[in-house]
């Protein structure tokens, strides 16, 4: 099949979606949802079968059904997502419906997403982490809660969640974080803490802050790699207009 005949794949995925056997029943979500991160307009045809796949009892399929429709920006299935972010049994399920609202920047999820930030799950609490931080300023009422995870002592692993709620402090914007980014700046153990930090205080500060001080010291000091001095010049250009 030509893989740019994307109707056809979708119809295919459909059908599969429907399937009794379950691991077709996985693998069609799962390649729904990569299609809609894709931004491939036909995936928005297994709309109305994903609604109903959201809903099945295997917690992959449910899973990635809910972040296909999350990509697709399906808002009326919002009050769904909120329901698995406070109940699943499932921590997956949990995690993906905590993340699709970042995805979508669902306001009107952000109370689900400060309690969990107390599930049970570090990868709930990470997950939650990362979307308030994508929905921004409107989720000012975690603050308290990420600069408690902000003092946690770091950790070694794939994601810490003192780092996570360092960028999301910057993300929100308040300046009620600038003293304990500030904190986190100076004690931190590795680049990625410090970088984050830097970050974070330069998004809420001026360029005569202590943040932007610190990335213009790493950027003389060929400290940073290619995404970061990209990040740099952007705070820098922020600064500028």
């Amino acid at each position: 099949m030509p893989e740019n005949n994307w109707e056809q794949q979708i119809k295919d995925l459909i059908t599969k979606l429907q399937s009794d056997e379950l691991e077709t029943r996985q693998q069609a979500a799962w390649e729904c949802h990569r299609m809609a991160q894709d931004k491939i307009d036909e995936a928005k045809l297994a709309i109305p079968v994903l609604k109903e796949t959201m809903k099945d009892d295997d917690w992959a399929v449910r899973k990635m059904s809910t972040m296909a429709l999350g990509e697709l920006d399906v808002r009326e299935v919002i009050p769904t997502i909120i329901e698995y972010v406070r109940n699943d049994v499932e921590a997956e399920v949990r995690a993906g419906s905590a993340e699709t609202l970042g995805v979508m920047k669902a306001v009107e999820g952000i109370p689900c997403l400060l309690n969990a930030l107390e599930d049970n799950a570090d990868i709930v609490q990470q997950v939650a982490t990362w979307s308030i931080g994508k929905i921004g300023k409107e989720a000012k009422n975690a603050i308290p809660k990420l600069i408690e995870f902000l003092k946690q002592p770091e950790d070694v692993g794939i994601v810490q969640i003192n780092r996570l709620a360092a960028w999301a402090l910057g993300m929100i914007g308040d300046p009620v974080a600038i003293e304990p980014l500030k904190e986190a700046l100076y004690k931190a153990a590795d680049h990625e803490m410090k970088f984050t930090a830097a970050y974070s205080l330069a998004q809420i500060e001026d360029e005569k802050g202590a943040g932007f001080v610190e990335l213009q010291e790493m950027k003389e000091k060929y400290e940073l790699d290619k995404t970061e001095l990209e990040m740099f010049e952007e705070i820098k250009s922020k600064y500028s207009k």
